[in-house]
């Protein structure tokens, strides 16, 4: 349902379309917010920069906060795939992945 909190009633249309043109929301569910921030085909310099660009995000958000919170992991996956974490460190079972395989396209 439309409402003015998320601002979806407005009086001036072609700013709001404008402001949301490029933009996507994020919702925060039990300790894991969930997003979208690239394509298969993009390369892993844009998929880098878009995940810098949303934690850039998600730590101003949280600095608006009364309660302390903090990114604790950051976890790249496909929508149904398993996903890794992006600590800095790479650790497969499956001993045919290597991390050359994860920088390009399969």
């Amino acid at each position: 349902m439309p409402n003015r909190r998320m601002k979806t009633i407005t009086d001036n249309i072609s700013g709001a379309i404008r402001e949301t043109m490029g933009a996507d929301n994020y919702r925060e569910r039990m300790g894991a917010i969930r997003m979208a921030i690239g394509q298969l085909g993009f390369t892993p310099k844009m998929l880098s920069a878009n995940v810098k660009a949303f934690v850039a995000h998600i730590k101003d958000d949280i600095a608006q906060l009364d309660t302390h919170k903090e990114v604790h992991e950051v976890v790249l996956s496909t929508s149904q795939g398993p996903g890794f974490s992006l600590n800095g460190n790479y650790g497969s079972t499956d001993e045919k992945v290597t991390p050359a395989h994860l920088s390009n396209v399969m």
